[in-house]
């Protein structure tokens, strides 16, 4: 299976390198490219792993590529078309609403990702810097570790594996743990 990882380089989301960094030849766009170069990326991959800021519209560039503005959208409806017949992994705040809300398949999922303790007190509770940066190292190594199984076999390792477990006394782990999802 080709794999490409795009993520746009952003210092608050290092931490998502973890999820796609042990894969073998996998392509990592971090920006520097054309909207165009990137779906012709995406066209010749099997597996598209998507990771960073982001909305209900897409995935945020982050002024990382030719032509597009921080809060333009790399990832968007423009390349559902493209998703059919690959599978997709989508880690950004909203993905699940993205992908709902464009039928895509064969995918596995955040929803809201609170990754900062703004995001935490946006969504209404509190955590220390401590608790965000364990909940955000814990969740990418756990992915990584599962990254090449289907979107069910991931979901299913996730809910068993050390994420899961974190999430039991880690509030930020608790709240982005109940919001990760798949789609056959």
């Amino acid at each position: 299976m080709k794999c490409c990882s795009i993520h746009p380089s952003d210092f608050s989301t290092v931490f998502l390198k973890a999820v796609y960094q042990d894969i073998p030849d996998v392509t990592v766009i971090t920006g520097g490219m054309s909207k165009e170069e990137v779906i012709n990326e995406i066209k010749i991959h099997d597996h598209i792993i998507m990771c960073g800021h982001g909305s209900q519209s897409g995935l945020y560039a982050i002024n990382q590529f030719t032509g597009l503005g921080y809060m333009s959208y790399i990832i968007d409806k423009e390349v559902v078309e493209i998703f059919k017949g690959k599978q997709i992994t989508s880690i950004w705040c909203y993905a699940k609403d993205f992908i709902v809300n464009n039928s895509i398949s064969n995918c596995f999922m955040s929803g809201m990702f609170v990754s900062e303790c703004a995001e935490a007190s946006l969504m209404g509770f509190t955590a220390s810097q401590e608790q965000v940066d364990e909940s955000n190292w814990c969740f990418s190594k756990n992915l990584g570790e599962h990254i090449l199984k289907t979107p069910e076999e991931i979901y299913t390792a996730m809910q068993n594996g050390a994420y899961a477990k974190l999430a039991e006394t880690n509030p930020v782990a608790a709240y982005n743990f109940d919001l990760l999802d798949y789609r056959a």
